[in-house]
């Protein structure tokens, strides 16, 4: 949760520091303005410290809502211990209980793919103010109507389950998401994100294994379409002219993330060789690269030249990763 918190404050800052400006003039006056002279007057300031008033109001906004995002992001993610159990090695048994637990916050990052339209590297890149402003408060709407339905929607998953009917529980798996991505869209944010988090919702109840036997189909449809879509990006031609860099790329994601998957486990007192299965699992590329890397190209933030050998690293990582799970399990 602490590692959440901080990736939301630094993206607060960057994005306020910057562009913060309608804050600013409802606080404090615009430079050349009879209330900026006034102001300069009363405080005794110049120019200069005027603008070093501003640039601390700035960052000081941006630490509050820096960490109020972190903090919403970390509840979403901590709502469950789904992650550890289920999201990664689903129905494979691949790992022991002991590799499991130390693994659970890289899967908890890995596996956090609920922005699937991009709009966090829009906002970033693009947005202003009130894009901001509408995010941290459709992000605190979003986090307060998933807690007063929570215990609700265990209930009811519990009752489907006890009906036994296959129908019920892939109708109430798929109302369930449809009204979560309709809040979280009418909140100004993604529906992916809402459905997701409705998910861990039903997915932390007892109903859990019912549930998921019963939409596998639907589940299986849409993680086929996600990846046909991402596999149509691939410029496999592309292979031949940069294969040097596809290398590199491939040795430098799969080796460094061993390492440094290796070196935490290790530091949280686990045996050398949970810390190396843990790393050959978690060596690999994941879906949230691929969609990452998809986002930062369509907003100009990565080259073509780069993103291109990277995008076929990754691929080529997952499909080495399929073969080192198997046999790191």
């Amino acid at each position: 949760m602490a590692s959440m918190r901080v990736f939301g404050l630094l993206i607060g800052l960057w994005e306020l520091a910057g562009k913060l400006n309608m804050l600013n003039e409802l606080l404090l006056p615009a430079p050349g303005t009879i209330s900026a002279a006034f102001f300069e007057m009363w405080f005794q300031t110049g120019e200069v410290r005027y603008h070093f008033l501003v640039t601390i109001y700035e960052v000081f906004m941006g630490f509050i809502i820096g960490s109020f995002v972190g903090l919403s992001l970390a509840t979403i993610a901590a709502l469950s211990p789904v992650f550890r159990r289920y999201i990664l090695f689903e129905g494979g048994g691949a790992l022991f209980d002991q590799v499991g637990d130390s693994l659970s916050h890289a899967v908890q990052f890995q596996a956090f793919e609920h922005d699937d339209d991009g709009r966090a590297g829009r906002i970033m890149t693009h947005g202003g103010p009130p894009d901001v402003l509408k995010m941290v408060g459709g992000m605190g709407v979003l986090v307060g109507a998933l807690f007063i339905a929570r215990s609700m929607l265990q209930r009811l998953a519990g009752w489907v389950a006890t009906q036994g009917e296959a129908e019920l529980a892939q109708l109430l798996a798929l109302t369930v998401a449809l009204l979560a991505a309709i809040i979280a869209q009418a909140a100004g944010l993604s529906p992916a994100l809402g459905a997701f988090a409705a998910g861990m919702m039903i997915a932390e109840g007892d109903a859990r294994q019912f549930v998921e036997r019963e939409i596998r189909p639907f589940r299986d449809l849409f993680v086929g379409v996600f990846f046909i879509g991402i596999g149509a990006q691939l410029h496999i031609d592309a292979v031949w002219s940069t294969w040097p860099r596809v290398l590199a790329w491939l040795f430098v994601l799969m080796e460094v993330k061993l390492a440094l998957v290796v070196a935490l486990t290790r530091m949280f007192g686990e045996q050398l060789e949970t810390a190396l299965r843990a790393g050959a699992i978690l060596a690999h590329g994941g879906e949230f690269s691929l969609m990452l890397i998809s986002v930062t190209t369509a907003s100009g933030l990565l080259q073509a030249k780069i993103a291109d050998p990277l995008f076929l690293a990754l691929g080529l990582s997952m499909l080495i990763g399929a073969v080192v799970v198997r046999r790191a399990a």
